[in-house]
């Protein structure tokens, strides 16, 4: 079968969308084949969308600064009659697509004027670096990997021909302004702005750091030519533009953590009850806990065994391979009893330790056990009825761990490890080289890590049972542990 070409924007109008199932087809231009237009599958209403694009080959630098043949696929805008909201003009897409090849040829027939090119290239574009970061990105989690991704594909890739250098701090500031009033750059034509709901501070500030990650990237390769190694009008923008994170700094009062055992022992499901308590008596990240698993609990030698790698444990730090040791966490008695009660009538003795009692409609038994992972709706009516209507979430648990740590006067060190908080200012109080992991799996860590959990537990206890008196204003925790508790940390 004949390949359908355009040569006018009638032609490209009337271009059939791709059979069912092709995510998009592209058609050549008659004379420039480079020059194509790309029609996707009809939408909901009906709708075809097409876009001019190019796609042609040409040397260039790759992330490693080599010389390479590369493809280029860039995004001219969209097809559309004149006047057509968004839509470029159909002779101003095929002249740029000319002007484009007629300048890749005549490098092809130039080797000088390649290798000036090739020169010239050594800056960074945005696609460039994001590249880079994709080369170093081997050792992140999927977690992060996936929110990265997404994150540049919806604003960022816009910009993915423009040169870092170029890209300067006015340019910045307008970015993060119109992020902030729900602007971003059309995906389909740069150049246009697609207006959405405003963006939460949070969001802004997570790709604004992304932003500066490209340039903080591109000059490890220095590939920003005549800049300082320094320079990063995005960390300028964040500043100026933007608001400083909240620190998140709530915890559970001590004067009313009985209350708040008690009214779990009394208005919550079981399970929610367990895991509210195993989140004020070992501190670990809501990942950690809500995933655990009885097959990571060791109750001969009273800990818990962690793989490294799990999300929660927060080794980013450190360049771990598939055969780096577990983490061996001890744990105080009160969990310990807890962990194996629940496991006496598990459906899976080395399963989820939160496992459901019921099957869930239209699930597949052969799945597993249903797992219970929302405590929301159950921790409601401690807020409500013990709290008078303040709430707290599994992070603000380890904020009082931290809290009860410092108020029974356990050691930083053995507080810091069973965190799995491992800060070089630790490590400089303490006086010791640097929290690693095999530093971690020492006797002496273990040994450090069982007394202050036993010295948190035995506070708790002494709430509940009344040998304790809280204090009226509850401590400041160990500075050090700020970061383990603040804005930064992961519920």
């Amino acid at each position: 079968m004949s390949t359908l070409t355009f040569n006018s924007l009638t032609d490209a109008l009337f271009l059939p969308a791709p059979a069912k199932g092709r995510p998009y087809r592209e058609y050549p231009h008659l004379s420039t084949p480079e020059f194509k237009v790309r029609v996707y599958p009809p939408d909901a209403k009906g709708d075809i969308k097409r876009q001019y694009v190019m796609r042609y080959t040409s040397k260039t630098l790759d992330a490693a600064g080599e010389v390479t043949n590369k493809e280029f696929r860039p995004t001219l805008g969209l097809v559309g009659k004149p006047r057509t909201k968004g839509a470029l003009d159909y002779d101003e897409a095929h002249a740029a697509a000319v002007a484009t090849m007629r300048e890749v040829r005549a490098l092809r027939a130039n080797p000088s004027a390649l290798e000036e090119s090739l020169t010239q290239s050594k800056r960074a574009t945005v696609q460039d670096a994001w590249e880079m970061i994709e080369l170093r990105s081997g050792k992140k989690r999927s977690a992060t990997l996936k929110k990265e991704v997404t994150m540049y594909e919806r604003y960022l890739k816009p910009l993915a021909d423009r040169y870092l250098d170029e890209l300067d701090k006015p340019f910045w500031d307008r970015f993060a302004k119109d992020l902030q009033l729900g602007r971003r750059l059309d995906p389909s034509s740069p150049l246009q702005k697609v207006q959405g709901k405003p963006l939460r501070e949070a969001t802004v500030q997570g790709i604004m750091t992304l932003a500066a990650t490209l340039y903080s990237t591109a000059h490890l390769s220095e590939r920003i030519p005549g800049k300082s190694p320094t320079w990063n009008p995005v960390r300028l923008t964040k500043k100026d533009i933007l608001k400083k994170p909240q620190g998140r700094t709530h915890h559970i009062e001590l004067k009313h953590l009985a209350r708040v055992w008690r009214a779990a022992d009394t208005l919550c499901a079981s399970w929610a009850r367990d895991q509210l308590y195993v989140f004020l008596l070992t501190g670990l990240r809501r990942a950690l806990v809500a995933e655990l698993q009885f097959s990571e609990v060791n109750f001969k030698k009273r800990c818990l065994v962690i793989s490294p790698h799990k999300a929660g444990t927060k080794r980013r730090a450190e360049k771990l391979d598939e055969k780096s040791p577990n983490i061996e966490l001890p744990v105080c008695e009160t969990v310990l009893r807890i962990l194996k009660a629940r496991q006496e009538f598990a459906p899976d003795k080395n399963g989820p330790v939160w496992y459901s009692v019921t099957t869930p409609a239209g699930s597949d038994p052969a799945n597993g056990p249903s797992v219970n992972r929302d405590t929301r709706s159950n921790w409601v009516h401690i807020h409500e009825r013990a709290l008078e209507g303040t709430r707290f979430t599994p992070h603000d648990c380890r904020r009082t761990f931290a809290t009860v740590a410092t108020v029974a006067k356990a050691e930083l060190l053995g507080v810091s490890l069973l965190m799995l908080h491992s800060p070089v200012t630790v490590a400089q109080v303490m006086g010791i080289p640097d929290i690693t992991l095999e530093y971690i799996n020492t006797a002496k860590a273990r040994v450090q890590m069982r007394e202050a959990s036993q010295a948190v537990e035995a506070y708790v206890l002494g709430l509940l049972n009344g040998s304790v008196a809280p204090p009226d204003d509850d401590p400041d925790v160990f500075p050090e542990l700020n970061e383990a508790v603040g804005a930064d940390s992961v519920d």
